[in-house]
Parts: structure tokens; sequence; C-alpha cells
């Protein structure tokens, strides 16, 4: 085997296990944004925690997961890798594309370094897998530069002779190039939006009671038969689970069901009902999702209050209500606005009234589905043959 071989299977060996990674990271973003009761093996801590990473404005580029930009890369650092070895064998004194993966790896070791310094002065989480890729990315980068180096070459000059290869010759190889870049534009339009799940709203009624949403947190039909009443805290697992198995429930049947959220926030700050510190975020929470409202975003701060309720604090809720392209000027006044709090006073007031806060269980998710009441959490299918029940009760 040629000596030069040896540092392009060595890119190769790397590149896989980049895309390797990346995939694993890829699932990571996925399961976190569509499933609330996802817990990653990468989830150790709050200093380390891949779930945090993911939930960042900053996880995601030109609509597509970071992870999923860096497999691309992968794949054009195999594509010419693979050229090099082709010319490397033909005995060509200068394979293309070295220049090409020489500059590659410099973007890479950027970039790696700006993302970690976002994990830990911004996001202040770090990431197993991330840092998995950031030292492949300083492995790519050291092992180019030692084929210069032993090769006793000039990598700009290599780079100067690709250029003039892509921009002056059109081959196959460079139609294969073009093509992982078209991937790349289709992946950017037709990946699936998971970061918002918008909520398509009716303020207008007609005689056929179209599904509405509003800033008074209901959600569905606007002449229901079923009404189903949340009281919720945006700390608790449990209600996170249950919020969007209801979600669904009411898209099943979005002319037969409410559903109306009302805040139970399990704070001191807020709730008087508790004793002792508990959910130290879930006040803050719930006046960022009422102040959403009021620009009427209240279902989709909530979708993404309880995506990231294990990395709540004030910077994260700042960064949600820009990522919702809320009035930044206008939540912040209405987060500290007195009659905030009075909203989800109200709430609690009404949660205090139910049997089971009257009974000493003070808990979330507490559920009225109907006149059935229940506390703790509920899976979809079970909210589902509740719902259903009482639909066939009521057509009788």
């Amino acid at each position: 085997m040629k000596k030069s071989n040896l540092f392009w299977f060595l890119i190769i060996i790397l590149a896989f296990l980049g895309i390797l990674l990346g995939l694993d990271l890829t699932y990571v973003h996925y399961k976190t944004y569509t499933d609330p009761s996802y817990h990653s093996f990468c989830a150790i801590s709050d200093s380390w925690n891949c779930q945090t990473v993911a939930t960042s404005k900053f996880s995601v580029f030109f609509r597509l997961p970071i992870s999923l930009w860096g497999i691309i890369v992968y794949i054009i650092y195999i594509f010419l890798t693979l050229l090099a070895i082709s010319d490397t064998n033909k005995n060509v004194e200068n394979p293309k594309s070295t220049g090409l993966i020489f500059v590659m790896g410099w973007i890479g070791l950027f970039v790696s370094i700006f993302l970690f310094y976002v994990s830990v002065a911004i996001i202040h989480s770090k990431c197993i897998l991330c840092a998995g890729l950031y030292i492949v990315n300083i492995l790519l980068l050291i092992v180019i530069t030692a084929y210069f180096i032993v090769r006793k070459k000039n990598p700009f000059f290599c780079l100067i002779s690709d250029l003039k290869s892509i921009l002056l010759k059109f081959n196959y190889p460079l139609a294969v190039f073009s093509g992982i870049a078209l991937v790349a534009v289709i992946l950017v339009i037709f990946y699936p939006r998971l970061y918002l799940q918008s909520v398509e709203c009716s303020q207008t009624q007609s005689n056929k009671n179209p599904p509405t949403c509003n800033e008074d947190a209901t959600y569905g039909s606007t002449n229901p038969v079923i009404v189903i009443t949340e009281f919720s805290d945006y700390e608790c697992p449990y209600c996170s689970i249950t919020h969007f198995a209801l979600r669904k429930v009411v898209d099943k049947y979005p002319w037969q069901v409410l559903l109306k959220h009302r805040h139970f926030p399990l704070d001191m700050e807020c709730n008087p009902l508790l004793k002792r510190p508990f959910h130290r975020h879930s006040c803050m929470a719930a006046r960022a999702a009422v102040c959403a409202g009021k620009q009427s975003k209240f279902w989709e701060m909530s979708d993404l209050l309880y995506r990231n309720q294990k990395s709540l604090s004030q910077d994260k809720i700042e960064e949600l209500a820009h990522y919702l392209k809320l009035d930044e000027q206008k939540f912040k006044k209405c987060v500290q606005d007195p009659e905030t709090n009075e909203r989800i006073k109200k709430d609690i007031e009404e949660a205090s009234k139910t049997e089971f806060v009257r009974s000493g269980m003070v808990g979330t998710p507490i559920l009225y589905i109907g006149n059935h009441p229940h506390i703790g959490g509920m899976s979809y299918q079970e909210l589902l043959e509740e719902v259903e029940s009482q639909l066939k009760n009521k057509e009788k």
C-alpha cells in the first residue's frame, strides 16, 4: 500500500466515525422535539446534557440540525478522499481534492471552537456527542496536515489546482459533488420543521364551529361536546406527556372537544399552597406562557416550555421568546406586569377548589375530562379511550 494512502484511509475512518456520531446526535435532536418522555443516555446532568444543547437555537442552521450538516460534510470528505486515493494509485504528482480537504479541516476546527464556546458560555451545557465530533474534526485536520508535511507539499498550491479543476473542467466527480449539494438543498426544503409545531387558529366563528385557539388558553371546538380542563405545571414531566397527548386527542376530535389550559405551578414564588421549594422555575414559565398568549403564541410557547422543561431559566425563556419572534419589549414588560401574576393567581384559586387539592393532594396534572376528575399523568391511549367513551354515551 502506498504511504499516502494511509493518510486517506485514516480520513475515511474518521469521516465514517463522524457520520455515526452525527446520526446519533440527529436522532437525539429529533426525539427531543417529538417525544416529551424521551431521555437520552447523554443527558447526564445540567452541565452535560445533549438534549439541552439540542433545544438551543444554535443547534439549527438553515432549518437543519447542525449534526445533519455535519453528516453532509463527512460524506463530502469521503468523496474527496476517494478522488485522492484514485489519483495516488495512478502516481499523479498532485492528487485532486487534497487542497479542498485541507481547507475543510481548518473550517471544521473553527466551527468546533465556535460551537464549544457557545456550549460553555451561552448554553451553559455541554454535549458528549458534540465533543466526539469536535475531536473527529481536530483529528481530520491533524491527518491532512501531516500528509502535507510528510509529502513536503504546499497546501495552498494544491487548493488553487483543485479550484481550477472545479471551475474550468466539468467532469464526473464534479457532477457527483453537485449531486451532494442538491441533496443538501432538498433536505433544507423538506426536512420536517420540528422546532415549532404551530397551531392553526381561527379567531372567527361560523355555524360549523371551527376549531379555535386564543390567548385564554383554549384549544379545540367553539361548541364542544366535551370540555377538558388541565391544571398543569411546566416543570412537571407527567404534565408534559399528558399535555401533548391531550393535544393529539383534540386534533383527532377538533369539532367535539375543547381543551382549557390552567396554570398550577408547584412553585412557592406564586403558589401559596406550596410549603417548600419544589419547581423553582414554573411560575416564571407560566408568566411566559401568559405573555406569549397576549401575542397569540400561547400554545407555541407552551409546547416549547414543556420540551425545554429540564433547562428552564430566565435566559432560556428569553431565547424561546426570541425564537417565536415575539415583540421582546412587550414580552418583558408583560412578564413584570402585576396583572400577569393575577391571571396565574386566578388559575391557582380555581385549582384549589378541586376535590384533589381540597383533600390535600397538591400535585399535577389535574384533569377534568367532561365531569370525570383525574390526578396524575395519562397516556394518549388512556385519554382517547375516555373521550371516545364519553362521546358514545352522549350520542345515546
